[in-house]
């Protein structure tokens, strides 16, 4: 029997009968099952439920009473073997828990034969992943020869009601959909591996072709030709045969297990058609789970190791740098005062303005209490020196908003050379440096004699 002994449940000869009298049926109907299903049928409807989360990489399966839990971890670590240096590694481990049935003891024989158990099936569903290529092992290489992802997929059975490889496969493949591994950068000079977190990097999902489901059949010597899918824990152990079909969805069988008495082949090939129908129906409601673990993971995904905003300028210092007074922004909800009035520029606008209003104010109240007799208490009105004009050759030169780029060169351009002047208008003919100087000096000397003469 796959994976189930006689010690796992106690089964009377009167259920085994009545088991096999239900199979066999009668006049009235045909063949039935205990729990109201067909022999063809799996379970379903609120006998089957995949629950992901709520970490990455967390799936529980249950079948009816059957409840199998996977999670999924990845370390990184030297390649096994030359041959495979640059490909990663797939393992599954399974695990059967003590309280998960009576014959999973933790002593004893019992315990040998549990743990060998979980061996057996950890095998079936690793040939199913990584024989079949379920999984892309090329792409967990991180550095040829030097380090690969090591993917290790933990079955663990928490309950035990029949067909444990079809909750545990239906568990691994969820836990293989979801798991993400951290980011890699390998440094080209030295061949360093620095692995990312999650918040630094986005994690990286596996890549999966596609998703091996297995499908557990039980035979009766009582009832020849006809196969119980999907059987109960009962049902397995009063079987006189039963096979293990892990298929996919493309019609492919990736691994098979065969116990107890033979199978004809007619039962064999109507089983792998059955197994790719249940591979099918439980496929999409595997991939509908992870469509909606992705939406809440996209929901709820918060990044928190961006610190660009420190250095980000501030909003009041890019106003500041691009606004100028009696500039419209054309933001939408500047609302005028209540009295109409234009609000001022600045702070500092309104309080001179403030200021010079007190002063006018100050002065027309001092004019109003001085008599009107005295003359000479009147102050005379200043007059206010006319305005120099501008002299372009300053050497300050002041840009204003609306000034044209293209004069500002050429008034630039006229000031250096009004200052430096060209070798053609030096004194002399200019072809010879010395004859240039001489006259010039000759022009500093009378110009200094005029000087002295004036002064005398």
């Amino acid at each position: 029997r796959p994976f189930t002994t006689d010690a796992d449940a106690l089964v009377c000869l009167n259920n085994r009968e009545f088991i096999v009298d239900a199979l066999r049926g009668d006049d009235e109907g045909g063949p039935f099952r205990g729990d109201g299903r067909e022999p063809d049928d799996a379970r379903a409807g609120a006998d089957f439920e995949i629950k992901l989360g709520p970490l990455e990489g967390v799936c529980v399966v249950r079948l009816g009473r059957t409840i199998a839990c996977a999670s999924t971890s990845a370390m990184l670590e030297r390649p096994q073997s030359a041959g495979a240096s640059s490909e990663g590694v797939l393992r599954v481990d399974c695990e059967f828990s003590s309280g998960a049935c009576e014959g999973f003891a933790r002593e004893g024989r019992a315990n040998r034969e549990t743990r060998q158990r979980a061996k057996d099936l950890g095998a079936l569903l690793e040939r199913g992943l990584k024989d079949a290529r379920a999984v892309d092992v090329e792409s967990l290489c991180v550095l040829a020869g030097k380090r690969v992802w090591v993917v290790t997929c933990a079955v663990t059975i928490l309950a035990h009601d029949g067909n444990l490889a079809g909750a545990a496969s239906l568990a691994a493949c969820g836990s293989l959909m979801t798991y993400r591994r951290p980011e890699c950068a390998v440094d080209p000079n030295t061949g360093t591996v620095t692995v990312h977190s999650a918040d630094a990097r986005e994690a990286i999902p596996l890549n999966m072709h596609h998703f091996p489901i297995a499908s557990t059949y039980c035979f009766f010597d009582e009832v020849p030709g006809l196969a119980v899918a999907d059987p109960t824990l009962e049902e397995e152990v009063t079987a006189d045969a039963s096979i293990v079909v892990v298929v996919n969805t493309h019609d492919e069988v990736c691994a098979l297990s065969k116990t107890g008495n033979g199978v004809p082949s007619e039962d064999l090939k109507r089983c792998v058609r059955n197994a790719s129908r249940t591979a099918r129906e439980w496929t999409e409601l595997l991939k509908e789970a992870a469509a909606d673990f992705e939406a809440d993971r996209l929901a709820n995904k918060v990044r928190t190791h961006y610190d660009g905003y420190r250095d980000a300028p501030d909003d009041d210092y890019l106003l500041d740098a691009f606004y100028k007074p009696g500039q419209n922004l054309g933001v939408e909800g500047d609302a005028e005062p209540a009295n109409g009035e234009p609000q001022s520029d600045s702070a500092e606008d309104e309080d001179s303005d403030a200021t010079d209003a007190d002063a006018m104010d100050a002065d027309a109240v001092d004019d109003a209490d001085a008599p009107s007799t005295s003359k000479a208490s009147r102050a005379k009105p200043t007059k206010l020196a006319p305005e120099k004009p501008r002299d372009d050759s300053d050497d300050d030169v002041r840009f204003d908003a609306d000034d044209d780029i293209d004069a500002l060169f050429a008034k630039a351009e006229k000031k250096n050379k009004n200052k430096l002047g060209a070798w053609d208008e030096l004194p002399g003919d200019g072809n010879d440096l010395a004859s240039a100087l001489k006259p010039r000096k000759k022009l500093k000397k009378t110009s200094s004699s005029k000087k002295s003469t004036k002064k005398r």
